[in-house]
């Protein structure tokens, strides 16, 4: 990308919600600052250099006394010429003088005399002192007053609707971040959860992080700085991010996790698929959410919004369409669009490792679960302990349900489309939804079951393939008679009162043989720490299948509410299950 020109008149968000709808001209960006933002945690801390921003001076941060200072986030691509040594495939900045400051540092609550910029206060090509400023890196970021993210792809947009004489309005253009190299980057999202206060400055708007808080997936990413996070989280928003050198991705998401820092050395010239491996043996021992992942979901999204945003620039290049104008129809047709088969094997930059598949090399991490009886999102937490790394294999002793061998008689279901019952909705409502019911007798009872998912009714053509392999899964440990299948009504959002217990799969694996043994290691169960009723809210355990050599992949989750009735045919013993 080269050079980029901020404009110095720029739009920014008064309100503080953020609102599409209203934008202001300012020549500073908003002096506002939510009150709730925290202080940082080690007042005496000062990074070991700062610049002067009046002169863009170098500094020793030791003659710097009770002063305050900003972070730059930015991504190297927008910074300047990155050119590559072909001989040792080391990649370096040439910067060549050209970037300055083009308005006075008075860009949030008060006059900043000084920032911390990487490329200026690390000695790049000093081993020792690269190495010793990467290890406080999360202290730089922590303890700044505020970061500033530039990100130049972020910019306003003219939106306009041809059927309604409305008054085109200017509007921030926020998925152009999720599209932005920036968003991109394994140092940028350690720069971004580690952060006080985060202020996005684009091309020609500017937005303090928390008015983000209500745009899907950039607000769970930046709206919150300082976040609890977990492994999987953390996971979730790396594995499609990418670092100019493979070390950084490890030495970036280290500093996440501070205590892991002893553990890491800070050597480009170690093997990097050792050092992957032992970083997340590191992250495993840590906390079991790494077993947290299933299918593609909102990388696939995400996958889709790049496409259309590289489609718009190549049109804008060629003259073939109006730059920073949207069409809101656009947005349907991309977003039901399908995916090139194999997509992921580029997009999900993990997926260059060999790595065994307790790491969720092969699938999305799952952050938290959203509740239907609140707003809040749960991070999922277990206090399962009794597994052990070595190697490449995970050890692990637990309680399991495991599906019965199959035989002629006992194959998992095939559902046809002309065997889905007719959907009894008409129209789209907002206080119901219908659910997929079948019952299962047990020795004790029958028992009603509910598919998780809840379906408003112009989506049942699309979602079929989505029901043949949820009741395929379930077959797999229960049988199900097709006869019994049916659609409940049920209140949207479902009722906390329900007894009925719910089921979904998140499956990495789109084929499997009819005799692959599927195992749900019930003893691990990830749910709220704060719940206490068994049959409130849904609980996420891992899903296996066993290989050919007799050891076992982790294939996905299962989430279930209210077990009891669903396997109440099962004895639970403890397993010893080895995780390739």
């Amino acid at each position: 990308m080269g050079y980029i020109t901020y404009e110095k008149k720029q739009w920014y968000h008064p309100d503080p919600i953020f609102n599409t709808t209203r934008t202001a001209r300012c020549e500073l960006p908003s002096r506002r600052v939510s009150t709730l933002l925290s202080t940082p945690e080690d007042d005496s801390f000062i990074p070991t250099r700062l610049v002067r921003t009046a002169d863009m001076t170098v500094i020793s941060g030791a003659k710097v006394k009770n002063e305050e200072y900003c972070a730059l986030s930015y991504s190297w691509i927008s910074s300047g010429e990155n050119i590559k040594d072909e001989t040792t495939g080391k990649a370096k900045r040439v910067d060549e003088g050209k970037h300055r400051i083009i308005w006075p540092a008075k860009t949030v609550r008060k006059n900043q005399e000084y920032i911390w910029y990487d490329q200026m206060c690390i000695n790049q090509d000093n081993k020792e002192e690269k190495q010793r400023e990467i290890q406080q890196m999360h202290r730089i970021y922590s303890n700044a007053y505020c970061t500033i993210a530039l990100v130049p792809e972020f910019c306003t947009t003219l939106y306009t609707r041809d059927r309604q004489k409305i008054r085109p309005r200017r509007i921030p253009d926020h998925k152009r971040i999720i599209s932005s190299d920036w968003f991109k980057r394994c140092w940028t999202l350690e720069e971004t959860l580690l952060s006080q206060r985060l202020i996005i400055v684009g091309q020609d708007v500017n937005a303090w992080s928390y008015m983000f808080k209500s745009i899907a997936y950039v607000g769970s990413t930046i709206a919150n700085p300082r976040q609890e996070i977990s492994v999987a989280s953390v996971l979730h928003l790396a594995h499609v991010r990418r670092t100019t050198k493979e070390h950084d991705r490890i030495f970036a998401l280290a500093n996440l996790f501070p205590e892991l820092m002893d553990d890491i050395s800070i050597n480009y010239d170690q093997p990097i698929h050792d050092l992957v491996l032992q970083f997340y043996t590191l992250l495993a021992k840590k906390d079991l959410s790494i077993l947290c992942f299933g299918k593609y979901k909102l990388y696939e999204e995400m996958f889709k919004m790049d496409c259309r945003k590289k489609k718009e620039v190549k049109e804008e290049q060629n003259g073939n369409r109006r730059k920073n104008i949207v069409d809101p129809k656009s947005f349907t047709s991309e977003y039901f669009s399908p995916v090139p088969p194999f997509w992921y094997e580029k997009y999900v930059s993990i997926r260059e490792y060999d790595l065994p598949s307790w790491t969720g090399v092969h699938g999305e991490h799952i952050p938290r679960i959203s509740s239907y009886y609140s707003n809040k999102a749960i991070l999922l937490k277990t206090t399962f302990r009794n597994y052990s790394i070595r190697g490449r294999s995970m050890h692990i002793q637990s309680c399991a349900y495991i599906s019965p061998a199959t035989s002629k008689t006992t194959r998992p279901l095939v559902l046809h489309r002309s065997e889905l019952p007719s959907f009894p909705g008409s129209g789209f409502r907002r206080d119901y939804c219908w659910q997929l019911s079948f019952t299962v007798q047990s020795s004790q009872q029958t028992n009603s079951i509910l598919l998780s998912d809840p379906y408003p009714d112009p989506m049942i053509a699309d979602q079929f393939d989505t029901i043949s392999q949820q009741l395929q899964l379930m077959s797999r440990f229960i049988g199900i008679d097709k006869e019994s299948i049916s659609w409940k009504r049920n209140v949207y959002p479902p009722s906390r009162d329900t007894k009925t217990p719910q089921i979904r799969f998140s499956i990495t694996e789109q084929e499997m043989d009819d005799s692959a043994q599927l195992v749900i290691l019930s003893g691990i169960c990830f749910e709220d720490p704060g719940q206490t009723n068994e049959s409130n809210g849904a609980k996420v355990y891992p899903v296996l299948k066993r290989e050919e050599n007799h050891y076992y992949k982790v294939i996905g989750v299962c989430f279930i509410d209210n077990r009891k009735p669903f396997f109440s045919h099962f004895t639970e013993n403890i397993q010893d299950f080895t995780i390739q």
